[in-house]
């Protein structure tokens, strides 16, 4: 891990949000050539003593819950959200300060052309709601690709000086590539064994309904004329609240546990997803598809520790 010359302190119990504005103002400043060499910019940052806003978790939970049209019944009760918190709910609470990271500058990248590609969650123990949280951000690599740079960041949330979930969350940026040319390189193919499950329609505004509880409005999530300037049909469906919709129709397993994505896309929102999946006595593994790709847009498994 790099030393960190860097500390971002946040102050402030709700960062500010990103909107469109924002990105599109960082990505003027913050734009180098393609050949600019990668390097770490040694950054980290703390945010300190952080209440669980109970609304907000409220309207996490049910934009993630999903009415899936089911074709099988194995999967029992997900109630889960009722009595715990959703493992990548801190993901998408820490969004403004993660993009904040990624804004450094000595970065050779622009946020307006950044896409999270993976992330890998460590869920070590079970959280009361009540509890105030304390997070720790980490840059920890920056590597060129031939995708333009890759970049991961670890993010840890801490209770009571023990460290109860942590996230490696890996971002690419695609310079002046297209997105969908780049994720056709991605195949990931489905699984012969896993199961139908059912499907569903992503809501048209739910780039809106999902930047509101997260603070993120990156213009490819909420505007469809943005998303038609890069090459694409309408606005896409952010990926993190895909993987959450999926999780929320399978019981978590008993923490602590890994859970392991990657994504692919792009998911338009108001289009049909369909989700497929296999239990096994460890947690299991899920895939989500669209009818117009041939390869997964979201491939996942979760597993007990």
């Amino acid at each position: 891990m790099p030393q960190y010359q860097r500390s971002i302190n946040i102050a402030s119990s709700s960062p500010e949000p990103l909107y469109p504005w924002t990105y599109a103002k960082l990505h003027w400043q913050h734009w180098l050539p393609d050949d600019h060499e990668a390097n770490i910019p040694g950054l980290r940052a703390s945010w300190m003593n952080i209440p669980l806003d109970q609304q907000n978790l409220a309207a996490y939970a049910e934009i993630c819950g999903v009415n899936l049209v089911t074709d099988v019944a194995f999967l029992g009760d997900r109630g889960w959200y009722s009595h715990e918190i959703p493992p990548l709910y801190w993901l998408s609470l820490t969004a403004p300060i993660q993009m904040q990271l990624l804004q450094g500058d000595n970065l050779p990248l622009s946020l307006l052309f950044t896409r999270l590609t993976r992330v890998k969650v460590l869920a070590k123990k079970h959280l009361n709601k009540q509890t105030a949280i304390d997070f720790q951000f980490f840059l920890i690599s920056v590597e060129p690709s031939s995708l333009g740079c890759q970049v991961t960041l670890l993010v840890s949330a801490i209770a009571n000086y023990e460290t109860i979930w942590q996230a490696e969350i890996g971002y690419v940026c695609l310079g002046r590539q297209k997105h969908t040319e780049t994720f056709r390189q991605r195949q990931c193919y489905q699984n012969a064994q896993l199961l139908k499950i059912g499907y569903w329609y992503v809501p048209a505004d739910m780039g809106r309904q999902f930047a509101r509880i997260s603070g993120d409005y990156h213009p490819l999530y909420v505007s469809s004329l943005f998303a038609r300037l890069l090459g694409y049909r309408r606005d896409v469906a952010q990926e993190l609240w895909l993987l959450a919709a999926a999780l929320a129709h399978f019981p978590l397993p008993p923490q602590p546990f890994t859970l392991e994505a990657e994504f692919g896309g792009p998911v338009y929102n108001g289009s049909k997803v369909d989700l497929v999946g296999l239990q096994n006595p460890k947690g299991y593994h899920l895939q989500l598809m669209t009818p117009t790709q041939q390869a997964p847009v979201v491939n996942a498994k979760v597993e007990v520790c």
